[in-house]
């Protein structure tokens, strides 16, 4: 599913879109600078990154917490997640895995 930041989709905090970033590595933190610069529209905020490594879960990278799908799941039940891994079929993988968890996936498009 596509993400567009001037729909409504994932929590919402006021007036923006709340998204989880899926990936913690060099790709998810450059995609959570460019959607909290505004890039991707006023519509949108970084609240967490995801991660399936366990040993960077509970850590804050960028000012991000970073937590596991079953974590982001129970305590933020409304979250959409986006992707920030730059491999594609890792990237496929994990937005399934995601969907499978019930927590919605989308991919980022900025087409208003």
């Amino acid at each position: 599913e596509e993400f567009n930041p001037q729909k409504q989709s994932g929590r919402v905090s006021g007036e923006k879109r709340q998204i989880a970033i899926y990936g913690a590595g060099g790709f998810g933190r450059e995609a959570s600078w460019l959607a909290q610069s505004g890039v991707l529209g006023k519509g949108v905020e970084v609240f967490c990154f995801i991660d399936d490594d366990d040993a960077v879960c509970g850590k804050v990278l960028n000012d991000l917490e970073v937590l596991s799908l079953q974590q982001v799941r129970a305590k933020y039940p409304g979250a959409s997640v986006v992707s920030g891994i730059g491999v594609p079929k890792l990237r496929e993988l994990t937005m399934e895995k995601a969907r499978a968890a019930g927590v919605p996936a989308k991919i980022i498009k900025n087409n208003p």
